[in-house]
């Protein structure tokens, strides 16, 4: 091979960029698919950073290379424009159940199975306590049921605590914390003690004297924290922390959680409210006319507003009954659909379902789909050639394309993004990369997808 034949371009499986490969004369890097992953993002660019001497001829080195990304994935992870996500507030009974869960992780490294049994019983108490008549819970039941079967949480597989973690840890925000607040956050600070005493962290002296200066704050002149005397003495020696299990921590944290709502806070003297006039300037003001994108249970009642209206116009509709057999929609039928909502529901306006369900073709008969679905038969069929294509799909395979139709068919569409989050991993943590680990097999599922979605537009 001559000096100047070297220049290779790569166009390879995600799982072949990284892991591991090492070629210095690739110049060329092509994202031919999507990558979720930040950390295997960046190891995908780092192939191209190897240096290579005398690549183009002598003295002529590599110095720069291109990466063709067809799949957006540099504005996925916002690496051309970046800026500041702001972060979700997690509610004290969230910290608290993500905590038991590194408490049973940190009991399963030590091989502490006691305290592994302990942590389970703690977070199945957890599930225990959400409240049933919760619209979120209710919307969750499959996944919290699934918990409570037994030997689920005591196997702690990966998909178990991704479940935990992801789906279950948010629903605590429901929980009733009303005169809990000062009893979860004991909780929560007993549960940092245990982990790090697992850990034999360092830590676990700082969250000690933490734990002896929230019992030293109690009032031992009040009749309930007179009971329990004998274990506040006990939990302020530092001995008792000395080679103490996580069930002796536990139990401690039992006896004194109840009464430390008594505790006295340090407050010192408030500083006086400063008051700042900002003068605006007239001639800067901007109005702009904002569409507000309805979201959770707001999204919810208009869905549901917007399909009973749509379902009464089904059967004399043409345009409804094109949409959802995914075939072509006449303009003057999708006018008239417009018409006939305003005179069902004069305050329906159909164009703002491409607020609320947009699409890059802001093809409103693909934003109606996504109420009225699509005819199951019809997704079936785009799925045919596929099946055909690996009539050797497992079992596991086999459902996750199960749960793929009757997303589809219920809600017309899906969202590519959508396959690495629940229900999709509910089969494997990992969603569709862990269900078809054939990259080629993957690539097909995400072109049929594409094109079912483009169907209506």
């Amino acid at each position: 091979m001559s000096q100047t034949a070297k220049n290779i371009t790569i166009a390879v499986s995600v799982d072949m960029l990284d892991t591991g490969i090492d070629i210095p004369q690739i110049v060329n890097l092509v994202f031919a698919k999507p990558v979720k992953s930040y950390s295997k993002f960046w190891q995908m660019i780092g192939r191209g950073t190897r240096l290579c001497k005398n690549l183009f001829g002598p003295g002529k080195d590599k110095t720069t290379f291109q990466i063709f990304d067809h799949w957006g994935n540099f504005e996925y992870f916002d690496e051309l424009k970046k800026e500041v996500a702001p972060t979700r507030a997690k509610s004290l009974p969230e910290q608290l159940f993500e905590t038991r869960i590194a408490l049973a992780e940190a009991a399963l490294a030590a091989q502490d199975l006691d305290a592994f049994k302990l942590s389970i019983g703690l977070i199945a108490a957890d599930i225990a306590a959400l409240p049933a008549d919760c619209l979120s819970i209710r919307e969750n039941w499959k996944d919290i049921q699934s918990m409570k079967k037994a030997g689920v949480l005591e196997a702690f597989s990966a998909a178990t605590r991704a479940t935990l973690k992801t789906v279950i840890a948010p629903l605590m925000v429901w929980r009733d914390v009303y005169s809990k607040e000062a009893a979860l956050k004991f909780d929560l600070l007993a549960a940092r003690l245990s982990i790090a005493t697992l850990a034999k962290s360092s830590d676990a002296a700082d969250f000690r004297d933490q734990v002896i200066d929230h019992v030293s704050r109690l009032p031992i002149n009040l009749q309930p924290v007179q009971e329990k005397l004998p274990v506040i003495q006990k939990a302020k020696q530092k001995s008792t922390y000395e080679g103490a299990s996580t069930a002796a921590l536990d139990a401690l944290r039992s006896e004194l959680r109840g009464i430390m709502r008594y505790q006295v806070t340090d407050s010192g003297p408030s500083a006086d409210p400063r008051y700042i006039d900002v003068a605006e300037e007239v001639t800067e003001f901007q109005t702009i006319h904002h569409h507000v994108k309805l979201a959770g249970l707001d999204l919810a009642a208009y869905r549901n507003r917007v399909e009973s209206v749509l379902k009464e116009l089904f059967d004399q509709s043409a345009a409804l009954q094109n949409i959802r057999a995914g075939l072509p929609v006449a303009e003057a039928d999708l006018e008239q659909l417009v018409q006939d909502v305003l005179l069902q529901d004069p305050d329906l306006h159909l164009d703002e379902l491409l607020n609320h369900y947009p699409n890059k073709a802001k093809n409103l008969a693909l934003a109606i789909r996504r109420i009225i679905g699509l005819d199951a038969e019809k997704v079936a069929d785009h799925f045919k050639s596929f099946v055909q294509q690996y009539p050797a799909l497992n079992s596991n395979q086999i459902r996750f394309l199960e749960l793929l139709k009757s997303h589809i068919a219920t809600y017309g569409a899906i969202e590519i993004d959508r396959l690495w989050e629940a229900p999709f991993t509910t089969l494997h943590a990992e969603g569709i990369d862990g269900i078809f680990p054939d990259s080629a097999q993957v690539d097909s599922l995400l072109d049929l997808l594409n094109n079912l979605n483009l169907a209506a537009a």
